[in-house]
């Protein structure tokens, strides 16, 4: 692969015994049409593409045919950006982590900074129908992109929508993700079992000690709060006297503050760990990194045999057990800090043998 010059600009001609190939780069600075070529040469050492193959057709795919440095355009990496200083103020990190990661992978596909408006509806249906990607990845990609282009389409910077993709329905059952009640007291019963080991080594130091894990699990079980709201908790937003957890504002993923009920077991747990942990000036009840929570109760899970329980899994089954209670969507939506109501309801998994109770209830109640 060589660059030649045509007339004013610059291409890039491949050969192959007597075949070759030549596509014009349409540039005509020296230095751009060098760096055009090693970076497109990078891409097919990473993607371990032939460079003989399907030149121009490569180009094309990834939106490079019409690349101008001198374009007066927004730029790829620059709308990136654009959007998530925009979006800084109103989420979360985590969120926009998530949203930064998401779009990076979309950048991915293209060779150069390419101008947002070279970006095609089949570059957009192509990368998200990925066929090693699972339906709900493929629907939480769609979601981030939807949300940075209808940013750009606002600002003034693409002039197409976003194209309608049709992908298949998520069927991935999350009932198996959640604990029970009688499974959450088998962790519980090796966590302690296995505290108890630690205490009694030979090495034992107290920062190997996991007295949070108890008050922590429990607390995820009977009030349904999100992992990250429960690691932000301080020690004024459980209220021991009224059972209640407050999750602030600047902590939930919404931007808004709730209070939650929850049970007395709850808060009698994580009132003793907080008064065993008063030596310690920490302000936040738990002084953790989710990494390591999830790390601790993975291990726990797959030692019984329940590696499909997951730590969100607690929070499906809170909100299903509010639902199956009696209370309405719009209470369990506020208690679990859903700003869709849809949301909510994605959240029931109503348990057979209950509903088959109810409708014995309602059928003896119209004998």
């Amino acid at each position: 692969m060589f660059l030649i010059k045509v007339n004013t600009t610059y291409s890039i001609r491949s050969k192959k015994g007597k075949s070759q190939k030549q596509v014009s780069l349409k540039v005509s600075n020296k230095k751009d049409a060098f760096r055009m070529m090693h970076e497109y040469e990078d891409i097919c050492r990473r993607q371990k593409m032939c460079e003989h193959t399907n030149l121009p057709d490569l180009l094309k795919i990834v939106g490079t045919s019409n690349y101008s440095p001198g374009a007066n355009l927004v730029r790829i990496d620059e709308a990136i950006e654009l959007f998530m200083k925009e979006k800084e103020h109103s989420l979360k990190k985590n969120s926009l982590d998530t949203y930064r990661y998401q779009l990076s992978v979309f950048r991915g596909i293209y060779i150069f900074n390419v101008p947002v408006r070279e970006i095609k509806a089949s570059h957009f249906e192509n990368f998200i129908r990925n066929p090693n990607w699972s339906p709900a990845s493929k629907r939480n990609r769609m979601r981030h992109l939807k949300a940075w282009w209808n940013y750009l389409l606002a600002e003034g910077h693409v002039s197409d929508p976003f194209p309608k993709i049709k992908l298949p329905p998520i069927q991935a059952d999350v009932a198996p993700k959640m604990t029970s009640r009688d499974e959450l007291d088998d962790i519980l019963k090796l966590h302690r079992k296995k505290q108890k080991e630690r205490i009694k080594g030979k090495y034992y130091h107290e920062w190997q000690s996991q007295d949070w894990f108890e008050p922590l699990m429990v607390l995820l079980y009977h009030s349904g709060i999100r992992i990250s709201e429960s690691l932000s908790l301080v020690v004024a937003d459980i209220d021991l006297e009224e059972d209640i957890v407050k999750v602030q504002a600047q902590n939930s993923k919404t931007n808004k503050s709730r209070s939650v009920p929850v049970h007395k077991e709850a808060t009698k747990l994580v009132k003793d760990y907080i008064e065993m942990e008063s030596k310690k000036n920490h302000d936040l009840i738990f002084n953790l990194s989710s990494d390591h929570v999830y790390r601790v109760f993975k291990r726990y899970v797959k030692e019984l045999g329940l590696n499909e329980k997951t730590l969100h899994g607690f929070r499906h089954g809170r909100v299903t057990s509010w639902l199956e209670m009696g209370f309405s969507t719009i209470e369990v939506a506020q208690m679990a800090g859903h700003s869709n109501l849809a949301v909510t309801m994605g959240y029931s998994h109503p348990d057979a043998s209950k509903l088959k109770e109810k409708l014995d209830r309602l059928s003896g109640e119209g004998k």
